[in-house]
């Protein structure tokens, strides 16, 4: 009786080792999957994080350029302020 129950285990384990190599499988490409998932959020966030950036740069940009602009335009006004 322990004979046969013994045979039964080895048989069912003989079933499951495939299972099992095919769930490590599974388990590593799901694992890959994840990791390029991470991969492509933080480059995603780099780049959005780059167009404020950008965006900030020329808004500062675009501010320096207006007041440039605004002490040429009243250099006369200033000038005369200043005497």
């Amino acid at each position: 009786m322990r004979h046969t129950q013994l045979e039964k285990l080895r048989a069912s384990s003989s079933d499951l080792i495939p299972s099992l190599k095919q769930l490590e499988l599974q388990m590593k490409s799901l694992n890959g999957d994840s990791d390029s998932d991470r991969e492509i959020r933080h480059l995603a966030r780099l780049l959005y994080v780059g167009q404020l950036v950008e965006r900030v740069g020329l808004l500062y940009s675009l501010n320096e350029q207006y007041f440039c602009q605004l002490l040429a335009d009243n250099k006369n006004n200033l000038q005369k302020t200043l005497a």
